[in-house]
């Protein structure tokens, strides 16, 4: 869930594939796109050997995928990077499998370009049946800044590395087309992950902290995740750490950062606390990292890690990064097929700025924000007439999520004045509750604010969620206030 403002690269999941193919000697079905499956990844065993010199990777990835069709599957797609190779495919009985891998470009999407591997199973998968496949795959990375997504510099260098979904370095099912590899949901899997590095390197990852080895001058860190994710990221760099072990709370920064690394611990003590006071505790709870990445590396979170760009170290302005991205953590996780990301985004938003009030002292940064954020949608539809027209709950239909973020928030803000915080925050806290293991549709999270406010929110859900006539009122000459008053009931 990135913060930068590249639109769908940052919001949406990296689970992708590309075109494609019919392989001989491996199927004689119809191997079309639209009809290709697409298999879940429920579980990765992920073993990386990074080599600076060569500025290579050498891996090995135990995949356990799962069929969620009602038919067998014979075989199906995975991607990598475009300059990795997969050497070899066992299955989980060490038998050898056919592949193919071919570099293809996406069909709608032509600057990018993926190694296309399709894989045949030594017997079909029956449905909601599971397997595992050993693959074998070396190669490097030098990032997809060319393909428009900007943030994506990923490379094997000494003074850092990461290896992460975005930039296709491990293996991920897919298709070749983004709206059916969006409309598959986001993975959930658990993970246990290897990574070996010179000695004076570390490696930094959100989940657990298993082991670290030693062994003829390199050091193999092992980390497994405490929560099913959605996305698996190792950082390598000379980080140096920040704890506190009674909450497994960790600060990965660049030692020049030091001091900027306090406030950003501060500041994630102090969010944790505060979220947790007012939203409900998170259930199992197992810990939490703050991985500092260079500029224009993005930010992102994970459920139990963020990736934090350094001038969130640099400039303490920048905390409401942070406190954005900690607010995720109480997220209802998405259900329908093309979120349209307003109860995480909007919701995150929201929480960033009352977060900046109580952590940071700054009274009015709630209503700053929401002028802000209004500036930035009416920019948007001056640019683009479809943002104004298009609902909120279309946003992901008509690939517009990124509008969660200003008109989003400004719908939580509607609410926020209408009814006031402290009825807002507990409300919040309730949909956190009710929906935050189980998921939600954007209809389910809509009637559990009903729930929480009465029938008289009715006219918002309908102007800002289901209608357009919330853009006609954000582009009048009324403040933000006055557009919550005219709801109030005389």
């Amino acid at each position: 869930m990135s913060l930068s403002a590249l639109a769908r690269w940052a919001i949406v999941p990296f689970f992708l594939g590309a075109a494609m193919f019919r392989p001989a000697g491996l199927s004689n079905r119809d191997a079309s796109p639209d009809k290709a499956p697409i298999l879940r990844p429920v579980r990765y065993g992920l073993d990386i050997r990074v080599n600076f010199d060569q500025a290579v990777i050498e891996a090995n990835c135990r995949l356990t995928v799962k069929n969620p069709y009602d038919r067998a599957v014979d075989r199906f797609t995975f991607v990598l990077y475009r300059l990795l190779k997969v050497r070899s495919i066992k299955d989980s009985l060490g038998r050898r499998l056919d592949f193919t891998q071919e570099v293809r470009t996406y069909e709608d999407e032509d600057k990018f370009r993926a190694n296309l591997v399709e894989v045949c199973l030594y017997e079909p998968l029956a449905p909601r049946q599971t397997a595992a496949l050993d693959i074998d795959y070396d190669g490097t990375l030098e990032g997809y800044v060319d393909a428009g997504m900007t943030y994506v510099k990923d490379r094997i260098d000494k003074d850092f590395t990461i290896i992460r979904m975005d930039c296709l370095a491990y293996p991920q099912p897919g298709v070749a087309s983004w709206q059916r590899n969006t409309a598959a949901g986001l993975p959930a899997f658990d993970y246990e992950l290897a990574v070996t590095v010179p000695g004076g390197w570390v490696v930094a990852n959100g989940g657990a902290l298993v082991s670290t080895e030693n062994k003829d001058g390199r050091v193999t860190y092992k980390f497994k995740n405490t929560r099913p994710s959605w996305r698996m990221d190792a950082a390598i760099a000379r980080y140096e750490v920040m704890t506190q072990a009674a909450r497994s709370i960790r600060v990965y920064y660049f030692p020049p950062e030091k001091a900027g690394a306090e406030g950003v611990f501060q500041g994630l003590v102090k969010c944790l606390d505060i979220f947790s006071k007012r939203l409900g505790r998170l259930e199992n709870f197992q810990g939490f990292a703050v991985i500092e990445v260079p500029l224009g590396f993005g930010s992102q979170a994970d459920v139990t890690s963020i990736l934090l760009t350094k001038d969130a170290f640099t400039d303490r302005g920048r905390l409401t990064d942070l406190y954005h991205e900690v607010a995720h953590l109480w997220s209802v996780p998405a259900r329908d097929p093309l979120p349209c990301r307003l109860e995480s985004e909007g919701v995150a938003m929201y929480l960033q700025y009352w977060a900046q009030e109580h952590i940071g002292g700054q009274a009015d940064a709630m209503a700053a924000g929401a002028a802000r954020q209004r500036e930035r949608f009416l920019k948007v539809c001056r640019e683009n007439p479809k943002a104004a027209d298009t609902p909120i709950i279309d946003y992901g239909k008509a690939d517009l999520t990124d509008l969660a973020y200003n008109k989003g928030m400004l719908f939580f803000y509607v609410l926020d004045r209408l009814a006031g915080r402290e009825k807002l925050l507990p409300a919040l806290a309730d949909c956190h509750m009710r929906l935050g293991i189980s998921g939600a549709t954007t209809d389910e999270y809509m009637d559990c604010l009903k729930t929480a406010f009465g029938p008289g929110i009715e006219p918002v859900i309908r102007d800002w969620v289901y209608g357009v006539r919330s853009s006609d009122l954000l582009k009048s000459s009324l403040t933000l206030d006055q557009i919550a008053a005219n709801y109030r009931k005389p």
